[in-house]
């Protein structure tokens, strides 16, 4: 919608401007083109977004060709909105065509540059071409842009830095997540059942898993690892199936 509210903003400018310059005659004339002009960019855009709709719904069926095409429509009809750029993005990643879903990702972050998605998005396809110290790069820029949006952007992280061999440096990015960015407090608790229906909780009980990993590795923290298995179990994910093999590794007793 960015492309409506562009036009709109001239319109109101320059007839702020008019009232003085242009005679009251010639002010209804232009008037009325420029609302038809407003009216045929609504029009544009609202077809633009049901292409991104439709772009989506393709992408969930597997139908990479045609989510492709959607979205160029789409593009074609507002090609100032970062949205679709992240979108064709992920196609073009999905392909594994990664130069241009860099590309795109680069120019969703020019139109919204405080979007840490379009970030981790890029950091991401350095991880899968095991460019480690490009993928870090790309997600300390996320991190550091919303350290509260997600707890993958974490896990991610973590990788690039084992990547380098820093285990160290990943336990200590999977700790400030933990204790710092996403803590079990009772806010967590009032919203776990939204959190439930958008892949939030999945993604929370990755970063404890992650970390627990690392615990239990040789010189590990065993009573780290202790608490983490046991707030996935009482507070964050209960139903997750692996508890009770987690648990037995570590030695702990079972469940009462």
């Amino acid at each position: 919608m960015s492309l409506l509210w562009i036009l709109l903003a001239l319109f109101v400018s320059y007839f702020e401007q008019s009232e003085t310059t242009v005679e009251k005659g010639k002010q209804k004339t232009l008037y009325i083109i420029v609302s038809c002009v407003l009216f045929i960019a609504a029009c544009a855009l609202l077809i633009s977004d049901r292409n991104l709709r439709q772009s989506n719904i393709a992408l969930q069926n597997g139908d990479i060709p045609s989510a492709q095409q959607h979205v160029r429509v789409s593009l074609l009809l507002d090609p100032v909105d970062p949205t679709y750029y992240g979108l064709q993005g992920s196609i073009y990643a999905i392909q594994r065509n990664d130069k241009k879903a860099k590309e795109a990702f680069q120019k969703a972050i020019q139109l919204s540059p405080f979007n840490s998605e379009y970030y981790f998005a890029i950091g991401s396809i350095f991880l899968q071409q095991k460019k480690y110290t490009d993928a870090k790069y790309w997600f300390l820029k996320a991190v550091t842009l919303n350290p509260y949006s997600n707890p993958k952007l974490y896990v991610s992280l973590s990788d690039a830095y084992l990547g380098l061999g820093d285990k160290k440096k990943a336990k200590e990015i999977l700790r400030k997540a933990v204790y710092k960015a996403f803590t079990l407090n009772q806010s967590f608790i009032s919203f776990k059942y939204l959190y439930a229906t958008t892949g939030y909780i999945d993604d929370l009980t990755n970063l404890y898993i992650k970390l627990f990993l690392l615990d239990i590795q040789k010189g590990g923290d065993r009573k780290e690892a202790t608490y983490l298995i046991n707030s996935i179990q009482s507070t964050l994910n209960p139903q997750y199936p692996f508890i009770h093999f987690f648990k037995k590794i570590i030695d702990i007793s079972k469940v009462t």
